[in-house]
């Protein structure tokens, strides 16, 4: 989620680089600069496949005199940004450090506060099917080596199985059994090698995880714990022999996410669960 609030932030300082490509199909906006600011009003944007609406102003910066990113951490910002439909292949071509994601999506950005610690004040993301609700900061858009995202989601409701079709490189489980989930949400780290605290519940039952995972290894890295309620065998490993339900805690500490590749460390506690017809206790 924290890689969409970075496609608004960033958008318009992408604009010029985008617009010069061959996916320009519309672009139309009331534009002022001068040597204590800048303003973009009305901006209409539309390519093959994205349609984008934004209005933008930034304080204390001379685009007349030029622009040196690091320089701009204490000018002040302002966006409100629609886009109804983004085509993430499109957002690349300006946001390479986005090269992950594929498909579509649909946002709605409204963020203000200084270039280096911008407080979103409500993003409304929506995917193939799901929907999330988000406010937080973004740090360090000066530096974008060291851009870091302080998230919280409520009110979501998400599909997991958008995942595996948002990030295919990182061959994330598809999750297609488990159908819609409600969402809650903390996140703190850079987009790639963060912590968070979740917690999933849907049909499939429930899920509260903490911990960290570090997107930038070849093989994911993860270390945390759960604490599961009458989780469902079948949807969530995607295997219709392994039937049940799972409730237990613990911990689990590895890398990757394929089976026959992953490796990790399980200490788990179990309590009232049912697999294959084997009742399991409290052990």
């Amino acid at each position: 989620m924290m890689f969409f609030v970075l496609c608004g932030l960033l958008l318009y300082r992408g604009i010029a680089r985008w617009m010069t490509g061959d996916q320009s199909q519309g672009f139309q906006g009331e534009f002022e600069a001068t040597s204590h600011g800048a303003a973009a009003r009305n901006v209409e944007i539309r390519s093959l496949h994205s349609a984008v609406s934004l209005d933008a102003t930034m304080r204390d910066i001379d685009l007349l005199h030029g622009v040196e990113l690091g320089a701009m951490r204490d000018d002040s910002v302002h966006l409100h940004l629609a886009a109804p439909s983004v085509d993430l292949d499109e957002v690349r071509r300006f946001l390479p450090s986005l090269a992950f994601l594929r498909g579509e999506a649909g946002m709605e950005i409204e963020a203000n506060g200084l270039f280096g610690d911008v407080q979103v004040r409500r993003l409304h993301l929506r995917t193939r099917s799901s929907t999330m609700n988000l406010a937080g900061s973004v740090r360090n858009l000066h530096d974008p080596l060291n851009l870091t995202l302080d998230v919280v989601a409520g009110d979501t409701k998400v599909e997991l199985s958008d995942l595996a079709r948002l990030m295919p490189e990182f061959r994330i489980p598809s999750f297609a059994k488990t159908g819609a989930a409600a969402l809650s949400l903390e996140f703190n780290g850079k987009p790639l090698d963060f912590k968070a605290n979740a917690s999933l519940s849907g049909s499939f039952g429930r899920l509260a995880v903490r911990g960290t995972l570090d997107l930038t290894r070849p093989r994911p890295a993860y270390a945390g714990t759960f604490d599961a309620e009458r989780l469902s065998l079948p949807a969530v490993t995607g295997d219709p022999s392994l039937d049940g339900s799972l409730t237990a805690r613990g911990t689990v500490e590895g890398e990757g996410f394929v089976p026959g590749s992953m490796r990790n460390t399980l200490d788990m506690t179990v309590d009232t669960s049912r697999v294959n017809g084997i009742t399991l206790g409290a052990s």
